[in-house]
């Protein structure tokens, strides 16, 4: 959406293959232990400031791996300590959070804004909901992963917060309003 905008862009991927798709991610030696979290917060602070300077862009993606808080007492997904490096290296101007397709409450959605905003430093005022949901099994007690098909997800899609705005994130169009509601709220920030 912002390259189509006319906007210079640098994106950091979460994967080691986003080099493939012409952009650096998060670097390898924030996986690594013999680093302190002080030295990693400080190293991708400088890491994040070079891509900058380097880019020049108008805009700077950083996609966050992982998630940032145990999902259920089966997945812990790293406790989300890289959500917390990442977020004392740099303090965004809009974040966007990734969801599971899941049956969404006020009080949830409530909890989850709370997190970003207190933990990460990431006040959040969109959410992209993936065409995935994750369940537990009683049986093996392993998570499970289920695609789902876009009418079950668009119904997920209801505004339930006035200050939240969901997206689907195999719609287009639906990307494309995110973009649209990303771009105003940045330009907003100036």
């Amino acid at each position: 959406f912002f390259i189509d905008s006319g906007y210079a862009i640098s994106q950091v991927g979460t994967k080691c293959f986003s080099n493939f798709f012409g952009f650096p991610s998060i670097p390898s030696w924030t996986y690594q232990s013999g680093m302190t979290e002080r030295e990693k917060i400080i190293a991708l602070n400088r890491f994040f400031y070079n891509q900058y300077v380097q880019d020049k862009p108008e805009v700077m993606l950083i996609g966050v791996p992982g998630g940032f808080m145990p999902m259920n007492p089966m997945k812990y997904e790293d406790m989300g300590i890289f959500a917390y490096l990442i977020s004392q290296a740099v303090t965004p101007d809009a974040a966007v959070f990734c969801s599971y397709a899941m049956d969404f409450t006020d009080e949830y959605v409530k909890w989850q804004k709370n997190v970003c905003k207190y933990k990460l430093n990431a006040p959040i005022r969109h959410v992209i909901i993936s065409n995935t949901s994750m369940n537990i099994s009683l049986e093996t007690r392993k998570c499970e992963y289920v695609t789902k098909a876009f009418s079950s997800i668009d119904n997920l899609m209801v505004p339930l917060n006035k200050d939240i705005e969901f997206f689907y994130s195999l719609d287009k169009e639906s990307l494309n309003q995110l973009g649209k509601s990303l771009l105003n709220l940045l330009i907003s920030n100036l």
